[in-house]
């Protein structure tokens, strides 16, 4: 990790007013009070922000790259939880009630982050009403998701489970082309994989099949939703 003012704190608000940030609804004002507290940290491709099990130190807004949240099983396999790509947050649920950390956070590609320390996030959650009702909003989302991926892995199909997430990660980090709804993060087919407990080999073969049928595209390691309705159908087929 590196630190520094290289990254302009210009860039900073405007990716923290973007539309996939979680903080978008912030004034100007309140994101300049929470730039200001932290520190703008530079990591490299595999490098960890922090490993299950250990206390959390910091809270960090993506501000360019990914932070890949998985855990690794006792025979090795990997879970990826979510793909954390800029305005996203990492450290949430640690900096607000002091527990360790439930998941590795490992850095995908160059990723740079606005880094606050526990302290500081915590008296911004306490004093700042718009850092505070942005901080909630990510709570619920992260705990619909959590119950949602709970219900996929009790009952759902395999199909089920790749059709379900491949609608979330549609809504959170979607974009809207010619041709649909272009998911806007380069997924390999182990990370998708590893998202809904499969093998790349089954997601592979469930992936070509959904192109085939005219329900995906896929170019440059992306993939675009072309008939939502026919996705929407298959994760919720139970």
């Amino acid at each position: 990790m590196t630190k520094g003012d290289k990254w302009p704190l210009g860039r900073a608000t405007a990716v923290l007013h973007g539309p996939s940030s979680h903080l978008r609804g912030m004034s100007d004002g309140a994101l300049d009070r929470l730039i200001r507290v932290g520190t703008i940290s530079h990591y490299n491709d595999g490098e960890s922000l922090g490993n299950a099990g250990d206390p959390i130190k910091n809270l960090h807004i993506v501000l360019s790259g990914t932070i890949r949240a998985e855990k690794i099983s006792p025979d090795g396999r990997i879970h990826v939880f979510a793909m954390l790509e800029p305005g996203n947050i990492s450290g949430l649920f640690g900096v607000i009630d002091g527990q360790p950390n439930p998941h590795n956070h490992v850095a995908q590609g160059l990723t740079v982050t606005l880094r606050i320390p526990a302290k500081a996030a915590n008296e911004l959650i306490d004093t700042d009403k718009e850092f505070r009702d942005s901080i909630l909003a990510l709570f619920c989302e992260r705990l619909r998701y959590s119950f949602s991926a709970l219900h996929e892995y009790a009952i759902g199909p395999p199909i089920a489970r790749l059709a379900s997430r491949l609608l979330w990660l549609a809504q959170s980090h979607g974009r809207l082309t010619k041709e649909g709804t272009l998911i806007d993060l380069r997924l390999t087919q182990d990370s998708l994989g590893a998202m809904i407990g499969l093998s790349r080999q089954s997601t592979n073969g469930m992936l070509k099949d959904l192109v085939g049928d005219g329900v995906l595209s896929m170019a440059d390691r992306k993939i675009t939703v072309v008939n939502r309705e026919a996705l929407v159908s298959l994760a919720y087929a139970d």
